[in-house]
Order: C-alpha cells, then sequence, then structure tokens
C-alpha cells in the first residue's frame, strides 16, 4: 500500500512526467485482474479512511477510487470493463469480488462520519454510486448504519454532527439517483421519519442547516415520487398519504415571519436560517404537485410566504440597498444549502407564481366576482407593492452595470431574459394578469397614484420605486395592452396617465441616468398608447440622445432599445430619418460587443425596408451591409451575435430595394467563402459555414444561380480536406438547398480540370461515409435525398456501389442519429427504386458473408419507428410498402425483435435486473413490416376520422353541436375493409380490383406461410398492394 500511496502523491506533483507516470499506474492497475490480485479498490480505500495520512492524498484516493468503481464494480455501469489480455489472449473476468466489494463499503460507511468535510463529502458521491446498483440486495447493511448515524442527534456522541452531516449528504446524493419502487419505498419507510424528527427537534446543536439538509433529503424523495407517480401509483399514493402532511404542518411553524423581529444578525447562525426557509419554499412548490394534499395546506401557505417576504424588506434595504450588513461567507461544507436575501425573495416569488393559477392564490387575492374580475383583498396590494419593492434597482445591480455594459442590456431583452429576482417577480405579475387580470389593473392604478408617497431607502435614491414601477409594468406590457385594448374603465390602470405623470417628465438630462432611460425603454413599449405626435418627438429624443458625446452609455443603450421597439411597433413615427439612423449605427458596430451588439445588429434590421416605398438608397444598405459582415468576422465565435447578423442578412435578401438581394449574397459570398479553409483560426470555418447555410436557405434560385460557380468549389474543397464536424454538418445543408434550388447549375458545373460537380459529390460522400458516424447525421441523409432527388438516373454507373458502402456504414453504426440518416436515405431509394435496389442488396455481400439486404432489413425494422419526422416516417412506410411487394427469398426465414418479453412475477425488477434482462420476442421480418404498416394505417385512419368529426360538428347547427355526445368509449379500430378501394384508382389506371381468389393465389406466390387466410388476409393484401399505396398517399396528404 505504500507504493500506491506515494503514486497518489506523485499525481499532485507540479511535474508533467511524474504526473503522467503516476496517473499510468494508477490505470493499469485498475485493468480487469483476476482473483486475488484485484486489491486496488480495497486498498484506496483504505487510503480514504486513514486519517493520518494528507487530506490531499486522501482526495486523491477518493478520485481514484470513483474511477476504479464506474470501471470495476458492476456491469449496471456503462463504463464497465470485463476483458483484460493474458499472453495476446482476450479473457473476460468477473467484476470486483463480493468480499472486496464488502471491505470497500464498509470503509465506505466509515469515511462518512470523518472529521474532514471534503473526506465526508467524496465518500458519500463513491457511496452513492454503489448504492444505486447494491442496494438493498448487496448492501442490507446500509440503512440500519444511516439510522444509526442518524439517532446519533440524541446522543452525547462527540461524532454527532460529522455522522449526521454525512447521513445527509449521503442520502442527498442517493435521491439524486434515479430509485426504483423498491428502493423509493425502503427510504421512505425507514428514514423519512427520523428526517422528520430531526427537523423537529428541539437540540441546541442541530443548525438550520442540519435541518435544511433534512427538508431537501425529503424533497428529493418527493420529486422522485413525483416521477414515479403514474409508474408506481400504489406506492406513491401511500408515501404521500402517510408522510405528506406532517411535514406540511411543520412547514407552518418553521415560516413564521416573526423570526424576522428579532433576528440578530450578527450571529453567523443567524443567516442560517435563510438557507433553512428557501428549502421549505423550495419543498413547497413540489409539495404543490400532490394537489389533492396540498390544497388543505395551500391558503395558510400562500400566506405566509408573502408574509416573509414582507417581514424581509428591512433586512433586503440594509444588505442590498444601504450595504449596512454583510452576507457573511460560508464555509464549503455548508455550500449547498447557503442562502441570500435575494436569492430567499427569489425563491418566494417564484413558488407564488407556480401558484398563482391555483385556486388558493384566487381566494388569498381576490374577493368574490367569477373569471378575471373580482374584488381585490389587502393581500394583493400588499404583493404588489412588494413586487415593487424587491424590482428595485440595487447597489449590486448599479455596479454590475457599469463594470458591464451587456448585463444592462440583457435585464430588458425578452427574449433571453437570465434567472434573478427582477425576472421571477416580473413571471409572477404576467401569471397574475393571466387569472385574475382586473383586480391586478385596479390595484396597479393604486399603486400608480401612490407611487409620489412611496417611502425611499434614502433621499437621493428618491427615483429607485419610480423605476422599478416602470420595469414592473413595462415587462408585462404585452399582457397589459392586451386586456387594455377594449376597456376604459376609470379605476383601471391608465398607460396615458402613467406616461404623463412618471414618463414624459423625467424624459431629460437632468433625470437620473437609470430613470430617464427606463422612461426611452417604458414609452417605446408603449408607444401605440402615444398620440402621434407624442410618440415622433419621444423618437427624436432618443436619436439625440445617441448623438450625443457626452450622454452616458447606459442611456444612450436605454435609447437605442427604445428606437428600436418604435421602429418595429409604430415605424410611421420615425419619419424620413430612416436613413440618417442607420448611418449613424453603423458607425458603432465596431465597438460594441455581445448583447449591446446584438442590440444594435436587432435595430438595424427593424429598419431594413419591408416594402418598396422606402426612399433608402442601395449605397446605405451597402455600407452597412460591410459593417455587419465585418462585425462577424470579430465575433464569430459568439453564437448570439452571429445568430443576429444571419437574422439581419435574411431580411436584407429579402429587402425589395431593387439590387439589395444580390448585392447582399455576393458580398455574403466574398466574405464567408474564402473562411472554408483548414488554415484559418480555430471556429473560423463553422462559423462560416453556418452562415452560408443561413443565407443559401432564404436566398431565392435565381440569384443563387449566379454564385454556384464561386460557391460551390469553396465548399466542395472544404469538405474534401476539412474534419470540423459542425461545419461539415452546415455545408452538408448548404449543398442539399443548392440542389433543390438550381439542380441543372450545380450537376452542369465543371471544374477546370473538367470534372464534373457529380463526380465530385460523390468523393464527398465516400469521404463523410469514411469519417466518424456524428458526421453522418440528418444533414447527410438530407443531402443524400436531395442528391438522389435530382441526380437520378446519373447516379445508375455508381449507386451498386453507394448501397453497398451505406449499408456497410449501417452495418457498423452505434449512434442513433447516424443509423437514422442511413435508413431514411436506404427507404428513400427503396421507395422510389425498390426492385433495382432490392436487387443489388439481395446480391451484395457484406464482411461475414450476410446479405447486404437482410443487414439493411434487420436494422430497419429495429429502427424505423424512432423516426419523429412526419415526412420521414411517411417515407419509410412508403418503402416498406414496397419492400412488401418485393419480398425476395433471402428474406423468409429473417427473424427480428417483437414485442418486449414480460419480467418473471416472482422478481422485482430493480435497474441492475432490468438492465441484464431485456428480451424480447422473435418474429418473422415479414410479420413485423405488417405489424408496421397496420399500426401506421390505423393512426392515419383514426387521424382522419377525427378530423372528419371535427368538422362535422363545426358544420352542425348549434343546437347539434350542444347535444353532441363525447367520444365513444370503443376502442375498435377501423382497418378500412368497407372501403371501396376503387375510388382511390387513380383516373387512368384500369382493371378489375382483386377478388379473394386473386388474393390468396398472391399470397401463395408470395410464400408467407403465416398470413391467416379470410378476411385477415384480404386486409394483408391491401395493405400490400399498390393501389393501398396511392390511397395512403393521398390520405397522409389530407
Amino acid at each position: 500500500m505504500d507504493t500506491l500511496v506515494a503514486r497518489l502523491q506523485d499525481t499532485l506533483s507540479s511535474d508533467q512526467a511524474t504526473r503522467d507516470a503516476a496517473e499510468q499506474y494508477l490505470a493499469h492497475e485498475t485493468l480487469p485482474k483476476s482473483g486475488t490480485d484485484d486489491v486496488l479498490g480495497v486498498q484506496l480505500a483504505q487510503i480514504l479512511s486513514e486519517a493520518s495520512l494528507s487530506l490531499f492524498v486522501r482526495q486523491a484516493a477518493a478520485i481514484a477510487l470513483k474511477k476504479y468503481v464506474r470501471k470495476r464494480w458492476s456491469i449496471f455501469f456503462d463504463t464497465f470493463t470485463q476483458d483484460m489480455v493474458v499472453n495476446g489472449i482476450v479473457q473476460t473476468v468477473d467484476a470486483t469480488p463480493v468480499e472486496a466489494k464488502e471491505h470497500i463499503r464498509t470503509s465506505l460507511l466509515a469515511c462518512l462520519c470523518d472529521a474532514e468535510p471534503k473526506v465526508r463529502s467524496q465518500a458519500s458521491d463513491i457511496l452513492s454510486l454503489i448504492s444505486s446498483c447494491d442496494f438493498p440486495d448487496h448492501f442490507p447493511q446500509l440503512l440500519p448504519t444511516l439510522q444509526a448515524y442518524l439517532h446519533s442527534y440524541t446522543e452525547q456522541d462527540a461524532h454527532a454532527a460529522y455522522k449526521v452531516h454525512g447521513a445527509m449528504k449521503f442520502l442527498l446524493d442517493l435521491v439524486h439517483v434515479e430509485l426504483d419502487e423498491n428502493q423509493l419505498l425502503m427510504v421512505a419507510q425507514q428514514l423519512v421519519p427520523l428526517l422528520q424528527g430531526i427537523v423537529s427537534s428541539s437540540s441546541d446543536w442541530i443548525t438550520p442547516h442540519t435541518r435544511a439538509r433534512c427538508i431537501n433529503v425529503f424533497h428529493q424523495c418527493l420529486i422522485s415520487l413525483y416521477m414515479a407517480k403514474d409508474t408506481y401509483v400504489d406506492t406513491v399514493h401511500m408515501v404521500t398519504t402517510h408522510y405528506l402532511p406532517p411535514w406540511l404542518q411543520g412547514m407552518q411553524v418553521l415560516m413564521s415571519p416573526d423570526f424576522f423581529n428579532s433576528a440578530n444578525w450578527q450571529e453567523p447562525v443567524t443567516w442560517e436560517m435563510l438557507g433553512l426557509r428557501h428549502e421549505i419554499v423550495a419543498f413547497l412548490g413540489t409539495a404543490s404537485h400532490f394537489r389533492n394534499i396540498f390544497q388543505e395546506y395551500a391558503p395558510t401557505l400562500l400566506r405566509l410566504v408573502i408574509a416573509q417576504l414582507q417581514a424581509m424588506v428591512p433586512l433586503f434595504i440594509e444588505c442590498h440597498m444601504l450595504d449596512n450588513i454583510s452576507f457573511p461567507s460560508s464555509v464549503e461544507a455548508d455550500a449547498d444549502v447557503a442562502c441570500s436575501v435575494s436569492m430567499l425573495a427569489e425563491s418566494c416569488f417564484t413558488f407564488l407564481t407556480r401558484q398563482s393559477r391555483a385556486a388558493a392564490m384566487r381566494d388569498v387575492c381576490v374577493q368574490g366576482g367569477v373569471g378575471g374580475d373580482g374584488a381585490a383583498t389587502d393581500t394583493l396590494h400588499t404583493l404588489l407593492v412588494l413586487m415593487r419593492t424587491y424590482a428595485q434597482v440595487t447597489n449590486e445591480d448599479v455596479e454590475t452595470w457599469e463594470a458591464d455594459l451587456n448585463a444592462y442590456v440583457e435585464q430588458d431583452d425578452a427574449e433571453n431574459v437570465l434567472a434573478g429576482l427582477r425576472p421571477a417577480i416580473s413571471d409572477l405579475l404576467e401569471n397574475m394578469l393571466d387569472s385574475f387580470p382586473l383586480p391586478v389593473l385596479r390595484q396597479l392604478r393604486v399603486c400608480v397614484d401612490g407611487i409620489s408617497t412611496a417611502q425611499a431607502h434614502a433621499k437621493d435614491a428618491w427615483w429607485v420605486p419610480i423605476e422599478a414601477q416602470l420595469w414592473l409594468i413595462g415587462a408585462s406590457h404585452e399582457a397589459v395592452d392586451d386586456i387594455l385594448l377594449d376597456r376604459d374603465d376609470a379605476d383601471l390602470l391608465s398607460i396615458p396617465r402613467m406616461l404623463e405623470l412618471l414618463v414624459l417628465p423625467h424624459l431629460s438630462m437632468q433625470a437620473p441616468i437609470y430613470l430617464c432611460g427606463r422612461c426611452f425603454v417604458f414609452a417605446s413599449q408603449y408607444v401605440q398608447a402615444l398620440p402621434q405626435d407624442v410618440a415622433r418627438r419621444i423618437f427624436v429624443a432618443a436619436v439625440d440622445v445617441v448623438r450625443m458625446p457626452d450622454a452616458s452609455l447606459p442611456l444612450k443603450l436605454s435609447a437605442v432599445r427604445a428606437i428600436c421597439n418604435i421602429k418595429m411597433d409604430r415605424a410611421e413615427a420615425t419619419g424620413s430619418d430612416d436613413a440618417a439612423v442607420l448611418e449613424h449605427f453603423t458607425t458603432l458596430l465596431p465597438v460594441a460587443t455581445h448583447s449591446t451588439l446584438v442590440l444594435l445588429l436587432d435595430t438595424l434590421e427593424a429598419f431594413i425596408p419591408r416594402d418598396k416605398s422606402s426612399s433608402l438608397s442601395l449605397d446605405v444598405l451597402q455600407r452597412m451591409t460591410e459593417a455587419i459582415l465585418l462585425s462577424w468576422r470579430h465575433h464569430m465565435s459568439d453564437p448570439a451575435i452571429e445568430l443576429s447578423i444571419s437574422y439581419v442578412l435574411e431580411s436584407l435578401l429579402k429587402c425589395p430595394v431593387p439590387g439589395c438581394p444580390a448585392q447582399t449574397l455576393y458580398m455574403s459570398m466574398q466574405a464567408f467563402a474564402p473562411c472554408l479553409s483548414v488554415d484559418v483560426e480555430l471556429g473560423v470555418a463553422p462559423s462560416a459555414a453556418a452562415m452560408i447555410r443561413s443565407v443559401f436557405r432564404v436566398a431565392d434560385a435565381e440569384m443563387l444561380r449566379d454564385v454556384v460557380s464561386f460557391a460551390f468549389p469553396a465548399v466542395a474543397s472544404y469538405m474534401l480536406v476539412g474534419e470540423d464536424v459542425e461545419a461539415l454538418q452546415s455545408l452538408m445543408q448548404s449543398l442539399a438547398i443548392l440542389c433543390e434550388k438550381c439542380p441543372h447549375d450545380i450537376l452542369g458545373w465543371h471544374d477546370e480540370h473538367d470534372t464534373p460537380s457529380l463526380q465530385i459529390l460523390l468523393r464527398i460522400i465516400e469521404r463523410l461515409l469514411c469519417m466518424d458516424e456524428q458526421v453522418c447525421g440528418q444533414a447527410f441523409g438530407k443531402f443524400l435525398v436531395a442528391l438522389f432527388t435530382q441526380a437520378g438516373s446519373m447516379l445508375a454507373p455508381v449507386m451498386p456501389a453507394l448501397l453497398h458502402a451505406l449499408v456497410a456504414k449501417l452495418a457498423q453504426a452505434t449512434m442513433p442519429d447516424c443509423t437514422l440518416t442511413l435508413l431514411y436515405a436506404l427507404a428513400y431509394l427503396m421507395a422510389h427504386h425498390a426492385e433495382a435496389v432490392v436487387a443489388q442488396l439481395a446480391a451484395t455481400e457484406l464482411e461475414g458473408g450476410e446479405s447486404a439486404l437482410v443487414t439493411f432489413v434487420r436494422r430497419w425494422l429495429a429502427d424505423v419507428l424512432y423516426t419523429t419526422t412526419p415526412d420521414m416516417l411517411q417515407e419509410h412506410m412508403t418503402a416498406l410498402m414496397q419492400l412488401f411487394q418485393h419480398w425476395t427469398p433471402s428474406l423468409q426465414h429473417l427473424f427480428v425483435d417483437g414485442d418486449v418479453l414480460p419480467a418473471p412475477d416472482h422478481v422485482i425488477m430493480t435497474r441492475s435486473r432490468a438492465k441484464a434482462y431485456q428480451q424480447y420476442e422473435q418474429i418473422p421480418a415479414s410479420t413485423k413490416v405488417l405489424k408496421l404498416l397496420l399500426q401506421e394505417y390505423a393512426t392515419s385512419r383514426k387521424l382522419l376520422d377525427e378530423a372528419h368529426a371535427r368538422d362535422v360538428q363545426a358544420k352542425a347547427p348549434l343546437e347539434e353541436q350542444l347535444d353532441h355526445d363525447e367520444w365513444s368509449d370503443e376502442d375498435d379500430v377501423d382497418l378500412g375493409l368497407d372501403i371501396n378501394w376503387a375510388d382511390f384508382q387513380d383516373e387512368e389506371e384500369e382493371g378489375d380490383v382483386m377478388d379473394e381468389a386473386d388474393v390468396r393465389e398472391a399470397l401463395r406466390a408470395v410464400g408467407i406461410a403465416d398470413v391467416p387466410s379470410g378476411r385477415t388476409a384480404w386486409r394483408s393484401f391491401c395493405v400490400r398492394s399498390t393501389r393501398v399505396s396511392r390511397m395512403w398517399a393521398k390520405l397522409c396528404r389530407i
């Protein structure tokens, strides 16, 4: 063991060679060994539990032990390795011996009560992995040991705190792992009562953080129960009915707001109460999903949460507005449950948001009324005032905005809202406006009218409540506009009145910067409510602010957002200033970054003409395009900027200004094509490829024809040598677009050596098939199908080799995306050229001697139902019908997986057993094809019947609609036996519908013995017939 300790110390060496040698030694020792030679795990566990060794060595042992467990413990783990090489021969070795496992588990359990928190945490992490596959069958001592640790808080045990903390940490790790029914029931029955005892205990040494962990453990159990409620119905009902009510009652006691009245914030333990309350609120959010139990306690708990927010206001102001109180730094062991004032407030508002549509929330906020109306309660008014209070700009906000302008911009970006206190408040108001809008708007008017009397936390901060009120109502401007659209009630919130009282007076350079900026943004959000001349004045004022050299940057950015909003929602207010705005904003692009640049790009896009009435010149748009492409070159590593630039270019390609689309396409390709090289910086090629794909997708065919000779060589050259998967995926989509939009141009192109483009495309396909599977994703399938569709007979000479390559790749494919892509391409060929494809695949032999047709059909039938795109699924079904028509003797004896066989009734299927026990019924391939076709047909008919029933019901008289019965409970599926199939014949098709004798003759010719006769045979043959194939296609189009 001394050697192992030395090696572990070497892994911490500053010398690279020493570290590499130590890691290679550990990796070699982790390899499978036979019998008594497998001692590494035991030794690592001993080192981890040895308190006399340094902490760093013990941590290194824990890291190595975790790797060992994943590789050597059990087949349950995907990383399990059981093959070893002895004298050049591969031998299979069993998992870690039972005796070694027992020793390791015992050592780890002892580590849970170690004095060092980091050792407890790492031991807990490893032990949770082991328990996920060993408990309870092979780890019966786990729960008794944990129970003893948790009971220690009642005894005079010097290590009680360590034991409880270690047990809590382990339980948290364990319940985060997916538990099966048996494991979940055992944990709930044996440990949850102990956790409840710790939470309610009056022992002084049980800290709030310890109680918080207890709640967290039960919370995670509750999450597992909720996820399993549809699978283990009786178990979940029994556990929640028995345990949840006492916990909800206990939370009412712990949530008392009286604590804040006498709290001493100079004591670190006092701050732990915030972490406890944070865990309680998070727990309540999950508990609310069990409505039948929670609804009894909901009104009281909702009032307690609101009362807690009200009681925290003084602390919030002292901590975040005045900086008189500082949040203490928490120790590392408590980082998982530590909580600040703003975090607790955010969790409270999040909980209220989730309850906003519940009946209990309405009872708390509204009296009487129906629907969205009713009389507001005092609680509703209090809550709206609290929302404004907690939405106020804090000192931390100001410091963040001054240091990072992007953070200032992001707070008003509705499409990319980050988590935080303000977004949580905004979500709550949105939901309240949806649930009981009229009482909320009445109380918002009261709040606005009383804003002048709102008490600020400091004399020079008079503007903070006003800014918060404007932000709160502005963030929900769409919902407010919708409600007020057809209402002019005098007691509702009045946007014109707000603009008159709070906005227009502060649109000046004398107003505080952040208030003035908020006024600009608010006015632009409600620009539809402004008179035309006022909207025009605000637009001009915003443009003037942007042009002022001495204006602050936050104010300028607010003005830019206002300009963007006004242009999108009230374009006529911008007058004839479009060209000037575009020219000025174009000059700002080089100095902007990230969110600031995205805002400028969004503004430029808003000013791109949408109709022919624009007076913008082509020169202005050209300079803007040049600046945008230059910004792309400098910020191509930023996905948000790349996406915004693609939107601007797409708008320019659709611009009605004569010459603009062609100019944009040419300039774009001049910028992007040279970047398709393996010699450019990392990330340049994939970004350029993505931009080319975006441009090609929007450009019309006529324009693309003009750039094929320039774009195709650049794209093809990179695809023949490039290795970047993202770039290759984008370029495959680009080639598919070119094949669809201008097939004659791309297929008729030749290089300087007179090499046809088709030959180059086939070389690209050959290279892609030789690369990793991740390259052959969905884009590859679309590219292949587009080429198959357009090239047609031109591919006939190479089709045998191409089919061979596709099926050979399919035989080796392990990734689902690659498998489905190859299946889709082959299914397309089968659907349109079935006879030739079946004959060629049947004659092709793969490595191992199996027919390519057999390999393809086996993989096809195993994975076809994983197809999610309706168009692709329809192509597969059409191909399956064609395969059934061209069934060959080589497929006659092919058996494939059918339904999963049920597990034995006497065995409890834990996840480790379920993984090992996975058996399928073996059925003939012909039966599987027939089953898939019948299932698809039944689904299509059901959808068609439902659509027909809805159409009939919609056209029926009102009385019949009101008296219409619910859907029938019958589950009978109409398989179309009463359909007059002749009605689906093509007009030019001649011939009689085949009778039953013809059917039987056809079945005998095919030689499928497992298809019964009579009406079932008639049904089976109908599915196979070409007439049904045409009928099916028509139904799918419907």
